[in-house]
């Protein structure tokens, strides 16, 4: 509903039709997956370095709907305690009547606060392109003729750029034994600079976006070697924007699945040694011919709505859709695939729902690092000459 409602004002001051449009507001199923896009504070929020691409195709039985793209990088700079990162989106609807497209840079800074809570602020400054193709769209004045001849209105632009300014704070916490428990809660402020986004003499400004997000994980059990074995997770989301909002609650189980045993000497052939996994758990793994539990599925199941909170017609309670989610993991690459079910008065039989893909991809730590843990290591070594 949040997106169907900014999204009805597409076209900018359209005749009879609106007189001001708020623009698209690109929305995924899989926020968690493509962290970056949520809050500038999840930037390098890794211990290595991340790549993360999400396609999404919203409403697949109404012709010309949504279809968005999505790629960001990060990394972890722990010499400065910092996140870096880069984010391309893309986003579409009206087979290319109206587009967004979105390239930022992110900074995050990363503060420990004791040690079982951090604290992570971040910025995201992006360029902004909306694209607007008249030729593709249908207006006020064209279904009131009804004679397939082009529409009256007339704008003194079709491309919209500004720079867009985002800001965003999120809270870990953990239990400080094995860190079996993990907590977290950001709030984001999206377009802080509210831009002019009007294709006509207008002033047509972009609002600010708020958004809260939280989460929570425990891990259930472990293995002899300090591999979760079986975890739970819940997560929650909360956006608004002038009278729209919109929120989501849901909750995903993730289990290690048997797959064929590793010998220590076999394991390292597919694990780097300056893997973080490796590291902490040399010794351990190097006694024991356990499996590598790094292989995992996931499942879930998310409510998207504010049914008796708010409702934005009589007769029309908030509920949106129900969304289900499959995942799988293999060592250091994950995918995951969800389907929005649509439960409001749309019905899932018109829009035919929402598919969503993301795939992650963890690799290496920077070289630098890597040189510092060589350099330690040949120190230790000195001890022993």
């Amino acid at each position: 509903m949040f997106r169907s409602f900014i999204t009805v004002f597409l076209i900018l001051l359209m005749g009879s039709i609106c007189t001001i449009c708020y623009g698209q507001e690109i929305q995924f199923s899989q926020y968690r997956s493509f962290p970056l896009y949520v809050n500038p504070a999840l930037t390098g929020n890794i211990e290595q370095q991340r790549i993360s691409f999400v396609s999404r195709n919203q409403w697949v039985s109404i012709k010309g709907a949504f279809n968005t793209v999505g790629f960001s990088y990060d990394v972890h700079w722990k010499k400065i305690k910092s996140g870096l990162g880069l984010i391309v989106a893309q986003d579409e609807t009206s087979n290319g009547g109206f587009s967004t497209f979105t390239a930022g840079g992110l900074y995050s800074y990363h503060i420990r606060i004791s040690r079982t809570l951090y604290l992570n602020s971040g910025l995201r400054v992006s360029f902004v392109q909306q694209k607007l193709n008249p030729d593709k769209l249908t207006f006020a004045d064209q279904l009131i003729r009804n004679d397939g001849s082009a529409t009256y209105e007339t704008f003194g632009k079709r491309t919209n750029n500004f720079v867009d300014f985002s800001w965003g704070n999120v809270l870990f916490f953990s239990d400080s034994s094995s860190q079996a428990k993990s907590y977290w809660f950001g709030f984001v402020l999206d377009h802080l600079s509210t831009p002019q986004i009007s294709f006509k003499d207008y002033d047509g400004k972009l609002p600010m976006k708020f958004t809260i997000h939280a989460g929570a994980q425990y891990r259930l059990n472990q293995n002899e070697i300090g591999f979760p074995e079986n975890v739970i997770s819940f997560s929650f989301l909360y956006k608004s924007q002038l009278k729209w909002d919109q929120a989501e609650l849901g909750a995903s189980f993730i289990r290690r699945l048997p797959h064929k045993k590793r010998t220590l000497v076999e394991w390292k052939k597919v694990q780097a040694k300056f893997e973080p996994s490796y590291k902490q758990n040399f010794g351990k793994i190097s006694r024991s011919e356990m499996p590598m539990p790094l292989v995992y599925l996931e499942v879930g199941l998310t409510y998207r709505g504010l049914p008796f909170i708010k409702k934005y017609d009589t007769g029309y309670p908030n509920h949106e859709a129900v969304i289900l989610l499959v995942g799988f993991s293999y060592y250091k690459f994950m995918m995951a695939y969800t389907f929005d079910i649509t439960i409001s008065k749309l019905k899932i039989s018109n829009t035919g729902g929402a598919h969503e893909l993301s795939l992650v991809y963890n690799f290496a730590i920077p070289a630098s690092e890597k040189r510092e843990v060589k350099k330690k290591a040949k120190k230790r070594r000195a001890l022993f000459d």
